[in-house]
């Protein structure tokens, strides 16, 4: 059996705003998240075959996780239960714009306790393309588990894709570029915030950032900008897209989604990025801003990622957020 994506990642519960009670005080809803979890979930509504390989509580949180995974169609086989360590639990809040921040609740959690012990080499060896969670270089023990799963993968003759998803709760920015850096250079697919690209190769001018990663041996780089859409370069050309004009309500998931949407694209075509055109290359980046936007007007995560139909309707009828 061959799988499009396996990732390696988190499985989290999102503690996220849902109104208020009688007395005025703040309710939250428990949601299913993380960020590779997202992806790998919209991934399989594109008709791709997926698995996760990663670590939950024994708990009521981890159960609950597990459950959720196979009702979004991801294979679960490689998905352990930590005995000592509870379900990775993080606080979400957002601004008037519905923009994410994150808060942790937790000195430790199953996340760190993710080792080279839990990596499942014959799923790896089965997957097409395996995916990191940029969150799994923040604990030593999932930091090694992640350089051997490259190694591994390297080894096979496949890709490495990477959401950076770089967290200042989980490490600072001595840490990302002293420890995590070198990781991320070894990646084949990279896709990663502005903010992201700027503290992982000292600029913030896209073009220049870009280069470095692509120069570096990166084969595809995409940098999402929120409202002002993406910018990708690759071997055979480079491109900036506007995004939909969409009512953001929620952009949890939104990165995940962009993501999924991308390497649904690239399965297509093997994954064998030096084939394909520049013209292909903008449009598979086009649908990916349209996943974003179709998400970031939904609330939640994993049940917000939207379907094939849903990013087709919205490239149809929904008119480009043209932000200059």
């Amino acid at each position: 059996m061959m799988f499009d994506i396996v990732g390696i990642g988190e499985c989290v519960v999102d503690m996220t705003p849902a109104g208020e009670s009688e007395k005025g005080n703040a309710l939250f809803e428990r949601q299913p998240g993380g960020a590779p979890s997202n992806m790998l979930a919209c991934a399989a509504k594109q008709g791709l075959k997926t698995a996760l390989i990663s670590i939950v509580g024994d708990d009521s949180f981890g159960h609950y996780l597990v459950g959720v995974l196979k009702d979004v169609n991801i294979d679960v086989r490689a998905v352990h239960f930590s005995k000592n360590l509870p379900t990775f639990v993080a606080l979400v809040d957002y601004d008037d714009r519905g923009d994410r921040r994150f808060f942790l609740m937790q000195l430790e959690s199953s996340l760190s306790g993710f080792s080279p012990d839990h990596l499942d080499k014959e799923l790896i060896s089965q997957a097409k393309l395996v995916h990191i969670a940029g969150s799994m270089l923040a604990w030593p023990d999932s930091l090694e588990a992640i350089r051997q799963a490259i190694d591994f993968v390297h080894e096979e003759g496949k890709l490495v894709s990477c959401d950076v998803n770089w967290r200042e709760m989980l490490y600072d920015q001595e840490y990302a570029q002293t420890i995590a850096k070198p990781i991320l250079y070894e990646m084949d697919i990279l896709k990663m915030s502005e903010e992201e690209m700027s503290l992982y190769t000292g600029t913030s001018d896209l073009v220049e950032g870009t280069k470095i990663l692509c120069e570096a041996g990166i084969k595809l780089v995409a940098v999402t900008l929120g409202a002002r859409g993406c910018y990708y370069r690759y071997k055979n050309g480079s491109g900036q897209l506007y995004t939909y004009d969409t009512k953001v309500v929620d952009t949890n998931a939104s990165g995940d989604t962009f993501t999924a949407v991308m390497l649904a694209g690239l399965a297509e075509y093997s994954y064998d990025i030096d084939s394909i055109s520049n013209d292909i290359m903008y449009h598979i980046m086009e649908r990916a801003n349209a996943g974003g936007a179709v998400c970031a007007a939904k609330r939640g995560a994993i049940y917000a990622v939207p379907s094939v139909e849903e990013i087709d309707n919205c490239m149809k009828t929904v008119p480009l957020l043209k932000l200059d």
